[in-house]
């Protein structure tokens, strides 16, 4: 084309667009805890933690002596690079704490929570409970790693119910 060459456009003009794949193309349902929240839970995280491991029982009765939601302390503890959640048990469910949290990662966390408690009182077989800041399948938010000595599965666009499923099938 010459610099004086003019383009005519008749007519409207439609260009698909195509959606992006680090976003579901569903309407987000829950919002996101805000990160100025997430950070001072993270001091209180960091403080209950011995050195750079936070015990599960720990973790549980900081949730009873403040009264917030454990998936705000698991999602806190995502953001203090210093901090793991115990780990040892066969089974470990890893829930993404990123964008997840916009479809309902952490109603998910809270649900897992509740089973492991009601399985520890129960005495069976426990889980361990952990985050990461991304699990990379923003589309299919929210998505859980579900880790066992059978290999990893994942759950995407997970619910509690979903996660009943998948710790029955363990």
């Amino acid at each position: 084309m010459s610099p004086t060459t003019v383009l005519r456009i008749i007519g409207p003009v439609s260009l698909p667009i195509a959606p992006s794949p680090k976003i579901p193309s569903r309407a987000a349902t829950h919002r996101p805890v805000p990160f100025e929240k997430l950070a001072n839970l993270g001091m209180e995280v960091e403080e209950a933690a011995d050195g750079d491991t936070l015990r599960m029982d720990v973790l549980l009765r900081l949730v009873a002596e403040q009264g917030k939601p454990a998936s705000h302390y698991i999602a806190a503890a995502v953001l203090s690079t210093d901090i793991q959640i115990e780990h040892g048990n066969d089974v470990s469910l890893v829930f993404c704490t990123g964008s997840c949290q916009q479809w309902g990662a952490l109603a998910c966390i809270d649900h897992a929570v509740l089973v492991y408690e009601q399985r520890r009182d129960a005495r069976l077989p426990l889980f361990d409970i952990a985050g990461r800041k991304c699990l990379d399948r923003c589309a299919d938010a929210a998505v859980v790693e579900v880790r066992s000595p059978a290999g990893t599965a994942i759950l995407t666009m997970a619910t509690p119910a979903k996660l009943d499923e998948a710790l029955a099938a363990l």
